[in-house]
């Protein structure tokens, strides 16, 4: 989910899968995003993978409508950023109930649940070992869904957190 860029390490991904279906795992693979200029050579691939339209889709621009079908049916959120500022997705799909498989980026492990299962970002291993973990056993039902993050919490979050850093200013 989200927008086809380097940071997103969809390569990563699509290595890993690829060694997966080599070795006769049957699982299939949903990337939605939304193109960027940066990421063409990774579009082709896409687009042109053998495995296009069978075990893996892509959809572009996904709508609102299709992105819930997605987080509702599968069995985990992958999710392998180099780098990201919050990760919305993660968000997203926790509070849809889906478990997520993430990379140890520390702003995803802050707002981690019990429904969030990390790999070291750059460990084709360590992916492949969450992805096998996942296929033999669905947590969907024992992970539950995170409660959402609001707004006004935020904002109310951040106000005590500036009270506390500039004591002065709120008196």
């Amino acid at each position: 989910m989200g927008s086809f860029e380097p940071k997103k390490n969809y390569s990563l991904l699509i290595d890993v899968f690829d060694q997966l279906w080599a070795g006769g795992a049957d699982w299939r693979l949903v990337i939605a995003g939304r193109p960027t200029p940066e990421c063409a050579s990774l579009l082709s691939r896409l687009r042109n993978h053998p495995e296009q339209g069978k075990r893996l889709l892509t959809i572009f621009d996904a709508t609102d409508v299709e992105i819930d079908h997605i987080y509702g049916r599968c069995r985990a959120l992958v999710f392998p950023s180099l780098m990201e500022g919050f990760g919305l997705p993660l968000v997203e799909a926790r509070t849809r109930g889906c478990p997520v498989i993430a990379s140890d980026l520390p702003v995803f492990m802050e707002v981690a649940d019990q429904g969030i299962s990390f790999f070291e970002r750059s460990s084709a291993s360590a992916l492949q070992a969450l992805l096998a973990r996942h296929a033999a056993v669905d947590e969907r039902e024992s992970v539950g869904s995170m409660l959402p993050f609001l707004w006004r919490d935020s904002a109310r979050q951040c106000r005590a957190r500036m009270t506390l850093l500039l004591p002065a200013a709120s008196a």
